[in-house]
């Protein structure tokens, strides 16, 4: 590990510096050689500002460099700017992924930005490299801190959040917008559909909020209980405003970089002020820091859906299995994209025309920090729905294809207050014409997280 394990001597934990000034645009351009050697003198005699205003200005000719990005990312580092250290160092590892000085500065950079699961993972790294011993003691002190933050043993964490907004949707009733469906039946005779039986739109306001309480019983074990809340107001079409509320319980452990999730739910949907399903739930799954740009998870869930008399056609079991993958793209981890695989089966319980379900789907991600406050979120994902009994009004058995499409932009005012836009397209295609129908939504939401 030659000289980066020398460089790794001098990590320590710390608080971040007050951030050093903007280099001006008249500093004298000095040769590769001379810059670098200027600014490790300035680092030497722990003149971190001065060598940010020497290093930074000079990014775009010589990212790329080892040796520049090296002093860069300690520059950056020592005058508290996690995330253009973080830059640096990965365009190191990315040519020399055995470079312990870059490995131990990119580690504390995840920190400084409080992502702390990926800290974890290169601090972990770094000790298996076998460092120097003061590198073995920094590193330790490093995961104490973030076991104490992200664990803490003999303490109880209560987290919330609120948001309100409004919007308009498309199609409120997820309703087809055909005014006549031929029925198989009855000799394909065109029966007209009411008007609650056609699409509709409207505007409408939202109001959500949810509490998490959490106890850590061990460095290891945690065990979490919440209750979620959300509701939705129409301007116009009122029967159709909806209310819900959830709860969750269950424990998590963690072994090294695997995560293991075991949980109950339940919850209720009220239409128009009458209950109109209740839903309780199992749900496990199991995550694995497979590298330090690669989440794995495996997960099931078996989940139980009840309705009032009038409406226990719909009762349904279901249990689902699923994988998913996580990936951070390029340096810095501005840009993550993720996978989700999908897979089960739903029984019907009532008497359901189209009889039990088969379901297979996907689901893609990818989201974008454009700026430390601007974070930009799209996804997209296709199912399969087969039912196994034939439909007798419409004579086949049933086919549904949902294809969602959602895009939103995370706009945050400071630590604890974010604005959000959002909008979602859905298009429910079926071969039976009542089933199908497209919504848009357009929203706007205000969310305050208390931590």
């Amino acid at each position: 590990m030659a000289e980066e394990a020398a460089e790794l001597d001098q990590a320590e934990p710390a608080e971040a510096a007050e951030p050093a000034e903007a280099a001006s645009n008249e500093v004298e351009a000095l040769e590769f050689e001379d810059l670098v050697e200027a600014a490790g003198r300035l680092m030497q005699r722990g003149q971190a500002r001065q060598a940010w205003a020497l290093l930074a200005p000079r990014e775009g000719e010589f990212a790329g460099d080892i040796e520049y990005d090296y002093l860069l990312g300690i520059a950056a580092l020592d005058t508290g700017r996690p995330a253009p250290a973080s830059l640096a160092f990965e365009r190191i590892l990315v040519q020399r992924p055995n470079h312990a000085g870059a490995r131990m500065g990119l580690a504390r950079a995840w920190f400084g930005l409080g992502d702390y699961e990926r800290a974890r993972a290169e601090f972990e790294t770094l000790r298996d490299m076998d460092p120097p011993q003061r590198a073995r003691v920094a590193i330790a002190r490093y995961l104490d801190i973030i076991d104490d933050r992200t664990l803490p043993p003999v303490r109880t964490r209560l987290t919330g959040n609120m948001a309100v907004g409004g919007g308009y949707d498309s199609n409120v009733n997820r309703a087809t917008d055909r005014e006549t469906i031929a029925i198989p039946a009855l000799g394909g005779f065109e029966l007209s559909l009411s008007e609650d039986s056609q699409e509709t739109s409207d505007n409408y306001g939202h109001l959500a909020g949810g509490v998490l309480l959490e106890h850590a019983l061990s460095e290891s074990v945690a065990i979490f209980g919440g209750v979620d809340g959300s509701g939705r107001a129409h301007f116009d079409e009122r029967q159709y405003d909806t209310l819900r509320g959830d709860l969750r319980a269950g424990i998590r452990l963690r072994t090294d970089r695997h995560y293991y999730t075991l949980g109950l739910s339940g919850g209720q949907l009220w239409v128009d002020g009458s209950r109109n399903r209740t839903a309780t739930g199992l749900n496990a799954q199991w995550r694995w820091l497979a590298t330090r740009n690669d989440q794995l998870a495996l997960f099931t869930r078996a989940n139980r859906f009840r309705h009032p008399d009038t409406l226990d056609v719909q009762d349904a079991d279901q249990v689902l299995l699923g994988a998913s993958w996580l990936r951070n793209l390029g340096a810095g981890g501005r840009t993550r994209m993720s996978l989700t695989l999908l897979g089960g089966t739903e029984d019907a319980r009532g008497n359901r025309a189209d009889g039990d379900k088969t379901l297979v789907g996907m689901r893609a991600g990818l989201q974008h920090l454009l700026r430390q406050d601007l974070l930009i979120v799209g996804s997209g994902g296709i199912r399969q729905d087969s039912y196994d009994q034939q439909n007798a009004i419409f004579q086949r058995e049933r086919e549904d294809t949902p294809v969602d499409l959602s895009l939103h932009l995370d706009w945050r005012l400071d630590g604890e207050w974010t604005v959000r836009p959002a909008l979602s397209y859905l298009d429910h295609d079926s071969n039976i014409p009542v089933n199908e129908f497209d919504r848009v939504d357009l929203s706007l939401t205000l969310r305050r997280d208390f931590r």
